[in-house]
Order: C-alpha cells, then sequence, then structure tokens
C-alpha cells in the first residue's frame, strides 16, 4: 500500500495539484508530474478523481448536489490560496523604500 503526505498543519505539499476538467477525456491531458493524491473535478459530469500510487487517475465519487459542489469548490479555492497560487488585485502603487526612508531621517543617497 502506498501513500503520500498532502498536508501538515493545514501547509500543502508541493507536486499534489488540483485541477478542474470539462470531460473525462480530459484527463489524459493533465501534467504526468502530479504526485498521488493530486485532484481533478471534472465539471461535465459531476466526477472527482484522484490520482493514485500508480499514476492512475481513479474516479472515487461524483458530486451529488450543490451543496457538495459548493463546498468542493470552496476546498479549491482555499487550497489554491494557501499555496499562494491566487493572487488579489493589484493595489495602488506605493512610495519606494528610499522614499519612506527619506520620510524617517534617512539622509543618503539611493
Amino acid at each position: 500500500m502506498a501513500f503520500k503526505l498532502t498536508s501538515t498543519n493545514g501547509q500543502i505539499q508541493y507536486g499534489v495539484d488540483e485541477y478542474i476538467i470539462d470531460s473525462p477525456d480530459d484527463l489524459e491531458k493533465l501534467p504526468s508530474r502530479s504526485a498521488m493524491g493530486s485532484v481533478a473535478l471534472c465539471l461535465s459530469d459531476g466526477a472527482v478523481y484522484v490520482k493514485d500510487s500508480q499514476g492512475e487517475w481513479k474516479e472515487v465519487w461524483r458530486l451529488i448536489d450543490l451543496v457538495t459542489y459548493a463546498l468542493a469548490k470552496k476546498y479549491i479555492k482555499a487550497s489554491l490560496a494557501g499555496a499562494g497560487a491566487l493572487k488579489g488585485e493589484k493595489g495602488d502603487p506605493g512610495k519606494s523604500a528610499y522614499e519612506i526612508a527619506v520620510k524617517n531621517g534617512y539622509s543618503g543617497s539611493e
């Protein structure tokens, strides 16, 4: 029996990927580097696939209702955000480090 640690104290381990695919045919197009435990959510039929220790995608369950879908989507979004894959919108430009230093009494040059 094989196993793979997918998180430690809420920190996601690299190599375990999460995908959203249009149809089961897209499974063969996913990167082969994805480690055991990687997940693919299929939009066309609601199936959830997990990559096993042999590198094969196995269907583990199907989304049965909107609540389950919402929970899965929330989990995926939280996982991606925790791994730094989701970035917020770019904010307004701020002062440079040099400008802040001068404001705080620095008198040297850049």
